[in-house]
């Protein structure tokens, strides 16, 4: 037994390092930043996320140590991977959310070849057979690290469709032993690296800048937002008089373009971002106007020196545009100056200094929360120092939103359905809490309304064409606040509410067992049985369509 799970960890695992290698040969650009090779990244890596399982047990066995030197031929003492599974303290650091760096290179690769490649799914798929192995090799089977290792991978599938490639699903390590993938089309490669060559991910042509006015027009054509187009607007007319000046060789003015975007989710907030880095870009302030938009996750790292790593690859991938960092006070929402979150924000800060000509840094969130992020760090405070407040939509911005909607999918609301939709939002707006997502609550009812309309027809011998264009009164929800009032929409991200809570549950249930271990939550037979049974914390991704 022994000998098969170190045969099919070590087949993954020189997988992984022949694909490191494959990687660095399709997209070199990308592994600039690093000090050393993809291939040893990806073995730190996947020794992290070793130490990160076995951090549960709060030691680290004589086998588990024999399974790491066999599959990554070290010679670590136990005693050395316990003071360093220590300093690292991964479950301390959201190790969970991070996506590898050689996962993130896959999808790279996956995009820049013009023929369709899967290398995610087997960069993945590695990380579920090193996982399953090492509990296998050691004989310790442990509820709480079977919910971590779960958790993780269950966080990589969810990155991996967002990624827009095709979807993976867990898989046993027996797979390995079916299927060798040790050798990645090598007679493939040479072609497919010279047809990559003018197609790289990040080696855009640089388009030429659009019309300020064309821009414009299309801010003020975005439903409300007054006071945010009129702030727009001021920032707008400094950077025209700074051009203007710095045509005619007069002194320079500092305008800084870094912003502080406050307001719920919903707003418009990521919409005008993306609208103002092409508006800078219009006006000659930056080269590109692309904007980059990332959360904690993809900033921080999960071991020392590769939140710098991490965060200088984002800011580089952003020179010329804008980085939009979403709900920026994560980054140090952790109590300990020794979160990695700080180290991110002190190389942001560093990155925006050393950028300062061809980069705008835009933080979003809640108003209060972005307060104290900005008191946590001076450099912050004095670099960010516009706000444009983004405010919930009234009522009657909610229903020309979604009258709009209606109009740009080929529906019409008959008089009495308009009557109601102003109704309905009239109390969604009056019942609002944080949670509300303005105009993602929007879409949301519209995607109710539409499949009330269509069970409705659905009955009908013939339907008309004026029929199948008519939203009528009774194709309005009118439970609809009621079914979203514990729903946080800005945490959905478009994925389906059953995976949402499935993951929920997953986080609980750590917590619980972390309690149980500390002696502060006494073990009931019910809730022993939970933790101990597999099958009650199994996910199977592939029954979600992604």
């Amino acid at each position: 037994m022994d000998d098969f799970v170190l045969k099919t960890s070590l087949r993954a695992y020189q997988t992984g390092q022949e694909l490191a290698q494959y990687f660095e040969k399709v997209d070199p650009e990308f592994v600039q930043p690093l000090d050393h090779s993809l291939k040893n990244q990806f073995q730190i890596e996947l020794l992290s996320y070793l130490l990160y399982l076995s951090e549960t047990k709060q030691t680290i066995s004589f086998k588990r140590t024999e399974y790491i030197n066999a599959v990554f031929d070290t010679s670590y003492r136990a005693e050395d991977l316990m003071e360093l599974s220590r300093r690292l303290s991964l479950h301390n650091s959201d190790f969970s959310s991070l996506v590898p760096l050689m996962l993130k290179a896959a999808a790279r690769v996956d995009r820049i070849l013009p023929q369709p490649t899967s290398y995610k799914d087997q960069i993945i798929q590695i990380f579920t057979v090193i996982g399953e192995n090492i509990a296998n090799y050691s004989n310790e089977k442990n509820a709480l690290e079977e919910l971590d290792r779960q958790i993780y991978l269950l966080s990589l599938q969810n990155w991996a469709h967002d990624q827009h490639v095709p979807n993976t699903s867990l898989i046993n390590a027996s797979s390995f032993s079916h299927r060798d993938l040790s050798k990645p089309l090598h007679s493939q490669i040479n072609s497919q690296v010279g047809q990559a060559t003018d197609s790289k991910l990040d080696k855009q042509e640089e388009k030429e800048p659009e019309k300020l006015e064309d821009l414009l027009a299309e801010l003020n054509e975005l439903t409300g937002l007054q006071n945010v187009k009129e702030d727009v607007n001021s920032l707008i007319n400094l950077l025209k008089i700074r051009k203007i000046r710095q045509e005619r060789n007069m002194k320079d003015i500092p305008v800084s373009m870094h912003l502080v975007f406050t307001g719920n989710p919903g707003t418009g907030k990521t919409t005008v971002a993306r609208l103002l880095a092409r508006i800078y870009h219009s006006l000659g302030a930056l080269s590109k106007g692309q904007l980059v938009e990332v959360d904690r996750s993809e900033l921080v790292g999960g071991y020392v020196g590769q939140t710098a790593l991490k965060t200088q690859e984002v800011t580089n991938s952003a020179l010329g545009g804008v980085l939009f960092i979403d709900e920026a006070y994560a980054l140090t929402a952790g109590k300990s100056k020794e979160d990695f979150g700080y180290e991110a924000v002190d190389t942001l800060l560093v990155e925006m200094e050393n950028h300062r000509d061809d980069l705008a840094v835009i933080v979003a969130g809640y108003p209060k929360p972005m307060k104290q992020f900005l008191s946590s760090n001076p450099g912050l405070k004095s670099r960010f120092n516009k706000f444009i407040d983004f405010p919930d939509y009234t009522p009657e911005e909610l229903f020309v939103i979604f009258e709009g909607m209606c109009s740009k999918n080929g529906y019409v609301l008959n008089e009495a359905a308009q009557e109601k939709a102003k109704t309905i939002f009239k109390d969604l707006y009056a019942h609002r809490d944080e949670n509300f997502a303005n105009g993602r609550t929007v879409r949301n009812f519209f995607e109710k309304v539409m499949t009330k309309q269509a069970n409705r027809l659905a009955s009908l011998s013939e339907i008309s064409d004026e029929q199948l264009q008519t939203l009528e009164q009774q194709d309005l929800p009118e439970d609809f606040r009621q079914s979203t009032a514990h729903l946080d929409e800005d945490n959905k991200n478009d994925v389906s509410v059953e995976l949402n809570e499935k993951v929920a549950a997953y986080h609980k249930a750590v917590e619980q067992a972390k309690l149980i271990q500390s002696g502060k939550l006494a073990l009931s037979d019910e809730l022993k049985e939970e933790l101990s049974n597999s099958e009650s914390v199994s996910i199977q991704i592939n029954d979600h369509e992604m």
